[in-house]
């Protein structure tokens, strides 16, 4: 069996017809970024408001540090392909898309709206 097809803990990812690890490394986004493509992909299916939050914290951890990202061309086609297939809401697209580009304060705003939808507040 492969890898891809495996999960421990839970079937958040083998759920998804595109999983966050494949996206990744489609992309060539980081460890940081990683973990924002990761929590924002499956906070509905895992932790809700928590996955947000983790997610969020990466994001603070990115803006403070100045990350940036150098990812392999077509990487904002491959976005889109990957919030079409697994039906996330544009919004959700758009953080990971900040993410990558590195406009953080967007992505730090669109998930306190995301957390503030889910019934959470803005920490």
């Amino acid at each position: 069996m492969s890898a891809i097809n495996e999960q421990v803990g839970g079937t958040h990812y083998k759920e998804m017809q595109y999983q966050p690890i494949k996206l990744i490394q489609k992309t060539g986004v980081d460890f940081f970024c990683g973990n924002v493509i990761k929590y924002v992909s499956r906070y509905k299916k895992k932790n809700g408001i928590e996955d947000l939050r983790k997610a969020k914290h990466y994001l603070e951890y990115m803006k403070e540090n100045n990350v940036r990202q150098r990812v392999y061309p077509d990487w904002v086609e491959e976005l889109d392909h990957y919030g079409w297939v697994n039906r996330m809401d544009k919004l959700e697209v758009c953080i990971i898309s900040y993410a990558i580009k590195g406009y953080y304060n967007l992505a730090l705003e669109s998930i306190d709206i995301l957390i503030n939808d889910e019934g959470g507040d803005n920490e």
